[in-house]
């Protein structure tokens, strides 16, 4: 059994609530189809190529913003701050979080990013206080699912890459992980979301279910703390055992009256009436 000490979550739609909820949201506040933005980053070429630019930090925040806002055909003032602007901390990923490092797990954010100025996204979420790492795709000229931004990841987190799981939304950020070392986890939306490449789809899992199966997924053995902390600092209540009832005796098949009055409650015995 792997012996896991570390936990690499993805930022938007991990740490975050829903980041193409949100997308879609400012989009439609613009008068757009909800999806008009997710589809210029992912299917025209001209708009992913901007995409990976902008993540890999080859390309300014306000470079992109104003060429997308071209493209979209919007203005580009506060483009990506509204795109941006419904994200809010999942709460049951912050717990996931205070778990496993509280059990001793080492835990850190990878994310692919639209840089950090002017608009900090990051500024609100305190993650250098909240994660033991944090890699930001633009800051160190890598994104995902390049290989390289993974064993970085790991160097930061100072755990070997075979011990660490990586949880994320989009399908394609996932195989890279494993084929370096990293035990993944997808979440429900890494199975939604896989279509956007054409990736493998995944099982089931919400966000935060993914990351808690990723904390209770770890050695335990090693660990005694960890699956206290999964449960919340308490252990397991035990199961109450069913007692069953005593079942009734079974009439005759030739007899056309109750068996005897003595199996029968309270109630049954004052509402008892015999056939005819």
């Amino acid at each position: 059994m792997t012996h896991y000490e570390g936990l690499l979550l993805d930022f938007g739609g991990m740490v975050t609530t829903d980041f193409f909820a949100s997308l879609g949201a400012h989009c439609e506040r613009l008068g757009l189809p909800h999806n008009s933005f997710r589809n210029l980053v992912t299917t025209d070429p001209e708009g992913r190529e901007l995409y990976h630019r902008v993540e890999r930090g080859e390309l300014s925040q306000p470079d992109f913003e104003q060429k997308v806002a071209q493209l979209l055909g919007v203005q580009p003032t506060g483009l990506i701050q509204g795109l941006l602007a419904d994200l809010r901390p999942e709460p049951l990923m912050a717990e996931a979080v205070a778990r496993a490092r509280s059990a001793g797990i080492r835990v850190g954010v990878i994310t692919n990013s639209w840089g950090t100025a002017p608009y900090d996204p990051y500024a609100a979420y305190q993650l250098d206080q909240r994660f033991d790492a944090v890699v930001i795709s633009s800051l160190v000229g890598l994104r995902k699912p390049e290989p390289a931004i993974y064993r970085l990841a790991a160097d930061e987190l100072a755990v070997p890459s075979g011990r660490i799981v990586f949880v994320d939304d989009i399908a394609t950020n996932l195989e890279p992980a494993h084929e370096f070392g990293h035990g993944r986890h997808p979440s429900r939306r890494s199975s939604q979301n896989s279509s956007r490449a054409g990736a493998p789809a995944w099982p089931l899992r919400s966000p935060a279910g993914a990351a808690m199966m990723a904390v209770r997924s770890f050695s335990t053995t090693s660990r005694p703390a960890l699956r206290a902390a999964a449960c919340g600092g308490r252990p397991r209540p035990a199961t109450p055992q069913r007692v069953p009832e005593p079942a009734l005796p079974r009439r005759s098949p030739n007899s056309r009256r109750f068996t005897p009055k003595a199996h029968f409650s309270k109630w049954q015995l004052e509402n008892y009436r015999p056939r005819k």
